[in-house]
């Protein structure tokens, strides 16, 4: 499963988890098929215990990790979680320790609601996770140990949303350089690898991800070989639409040095687990100049800005179709 996908979890699923960690530590080795009729077996939840989800939720988050058909816990799991679940019981510790392992996957909206009146902070939380916050003790913000909690949890978010846009990035970036090497053979320009660079890859204050030429997609009053400078730009929706993506000042001042020669490619549906995506959809920087913000004052400046496009609208050059996805 993706990291982008939502996992439920509940609290039947965490006690059914922690008793799968408690059994990789209590044995070295020990088979799948044997732990999960263990923990079947316990009686926890008046014998209904959900064990094949309890694993489900470890191998998402990375805690257990089945290797030649036994279990075993991940040193993620033997670092940090393996001291909290030595007892018979499932305490307080461990269910706070698998949330915050599992919080730091997922994207939490109601995270942005954050409160530390509790009443306040409960209206903008699901049902569910109130239930689950609730059982670990974590509303009581007066308790040092629980304040430290929450700020590991949007450290550890922070920290997880920005390796995963620098993830997508770079396989947008590596699609749109193998496009256009495939576009310029497309064009019977030999050794199309000599004018193709990934520019991001030696530096990040070029201000662009990739310098191609034109070939004949793009020649206009140009020629075939004449430079281009590529932004890559990405996103994991599927939405063509109203597809959303941001301009720094830095790119754009390099983008009005270069004006007829600066392309925006953009990719919808990105996926890192399969490098794949949907595009490139070809936006000349011209196209937005007329958008671009300007700075009218003397103590204030932009230095970002969003642009909400309906790609449809644009081409997919060389004849390769918006189905087309390069893996």
């Amino acid at each position: 499963m993706s990291k982008n996908e939502q996992f439920s979890i509940s609290n039947s699923n965490i006690i059914a988890l922690w008793q799968l960690i408690l059994l990789t530590h209590r044995h070295e080795e020990i088979e799948v098929r044997s732990a999960v009729e263990i923990a079947m077996n316990s009686g926890l939840m008046g014998g209904s215990l959900p064990v094949n989800q309890g694993l489900k939720l470890g191998q998402y988050c990375k805690v257990l990790e089945i290797n030649d058909s036994f279990l075993q816990s991940s040193q993620y799991c033997k670092n940090e979680l393996l001291r909290y679940c030595t007892e018979d019981e499932p305490n307080v510790f461990v269910f706070r320790e698998i949330l915050q392992r599992f919080t730091s996957f997922q994207n939490l909206e109601w995270l942005l609601f954050y409160s530390e009146d509790p009443e306040l902070f409960k209206i903008y939380i699901p049902s569910e996770w109130i239930e689950l916050l609730e059982n670990a003790v974590l509303f009581d913000f007066e308790d040092i140990d629980v304040r430290d909690w929450w700020a590991k949890i949007f450290n550890r978010y922070q920290n997880y949303k920005e390796g995963q846009k620098l993830e997508i990035g770079r396989v947008a970036e590596k699609l749109t350089y193998e496009h256009e090497k495939q576009r310029l053979e497309f064009d019977q320009l030999d050794n199309g690898h000599s004018y193709v660079k990934w520019a991001s890859l030696i530096s990040d204050r070029y201000g662009y991800d990739i310098l191609s030429i034109r070939g004949k997609a793009l020649q206009q009053s140009f020629g075939e070989k004449d430079s281009i400078h590529i932004e890559v730009k990405c996103s994991v929706s599927d939405n063509e639409t109203n597809f959303r993506f941001y301009v720094t000042s830095n790119e754009w001042n390099v983008a009005t040095t270069m004006i007829d020669s600066y392309y925006f490619y953009c990719w919808t549906s990105a996926n890192k687990e399969t490098e794949s995506a949907i595009g490139p959809y070809v936006i000349p920087a011209l196209h937005l100049k007329s958008h671009i913000p300007t700075n009218n004052g003397a103590i204030c400046e932009w230095s970002e800005c969003r642009f909400i496009l309906d790609l449809n609208k644009f081409s997919i050059i060389n004849g390769i179709t918006p189905e087309t996805r390069f893996n």
